[in-house]
């Protein structure tokens, strides 16, 4: 039983951490129930799987079916409880399109448990003899940091969109960043995208305050303050095709992808973001998910 329960711990931890470096990565917001408990579930499966091969003889078609369990579906559902928010419908989670769009969570987590294991590996050859309760976190930041090296998501960080607000009955077209340093929220937890002084103005006039709007709270190396809100009608987003290649596959492709948010919480920021007008919007690094 005492083995049994420390199994439970190591792989809770494992999996914890394992959740950790993935959410840091894919740059999502760590809410450490939600994460603690997707470890608890991993841990749970394992110490379940191990019984099962331990006091019971399986056929070889449910050895087949318990692995899968263990390397695809049970990681699935890991990254789903501790980084999706809003899953109303247990159905929708084997949706084509929902399993498609969560394949890269998936690889996260995959190519976080081969960097750490390896980076344990190493260390334990090289003779460096590390107690496991601090190898396991050290091996976990050496790998984010090691695996940030590699990738880079300036992609994503620095991806343009060509974004339609709607306010009031007026009708704005403006280019917007997705900043995913942008982690701004209402007191209801809302997230908030920004907008540019020189579009906000066209929007309600020189007074940010004037409007039946509310506070964002916001902090800066040295103060602490609140930026002024309003909610928008509603944003549409369409991906800005920025190198001639993209430019090609969007001329191609008739059925462009616009994205539809309504009763949209937006700060009025109080300096323009780009001097050349290359961005007039910061939208908040949870858009997407």
């Amino acid at each position: 039983m005492i083995a049994v329960d420390l199994y439970f711990l190591m792989n809770a931890a494992y999996d914890l951490t394992l959740l950790c470096v993935v959410g840091i990565v894919a740059r999502k917001r760590l809410y450490f129930g939600r994460v603690l408990a997707a470890a608890l579930f991993g841990a749970a499966w394992s110490v379940t799987a191990l019984i099962a091969a331990l006091y019971f003889v399986l056929p070889s078609c449910a050895l087949w079916i318990v692995k899968m369990i263990t390397y695809l579906l049970c990681p699935y559902l890991m990254c789903l409880i501790a980084y999706r928010r809003n899953i109303n419908v247990m159905q929708k989670i084997f949706m084509r399109e929902f399993l498609l769009k969560n394949i890269e969570l998936l690889l996260y987590f995959y190519v976080a448990g081969a960097l750490i294991s390896g980076l344990m590996l190493l260390l334990k050859w090289s003779g460096i003899h590390i107690p496991s309760w601090i190898l396991m976190p050290v091996c976990s930041i050496l790998a984010v940091f090691f695996w940030r090296y590699i990738t880079k998501k300036e992609a994503q960080e620095k991806q343009i969109y060509e974004v339609t607000l709607i306010y009031q009955g007026k009708t704005f077209s403006v280019k917007a960043l997705y900043d995913s340093g942008n982690t701004l929220m209402t007191r209801k937890s809302e997230p908030v995208h920004v907008l540019a002084p020189s579009i906000w103005k066209e929007l309600i006039g020189e007074d940010p305050w004037k409007e039946d709007g509310f506070a964002v709270p916001y902090q800066t190396v040295s103060e602490t303050s609140v930026m002024p809100g309003i909610y928008l009608d509603e944003i549409h987003l369409k991906e800005k095709a920025i190198t001639e290649k993209k430019q090609q596959l969007v001329k191609e492709n008739s059925k462009e992808k616009v994205l539809v948010l309504r009763h949209v919480p937006t700060g009025l920021g109080s300096m323009e973001f780009d001097k050349a007008g290359e961005c007039q919007m910061l939208l908040h690094r949870d858009t997407f998910d």
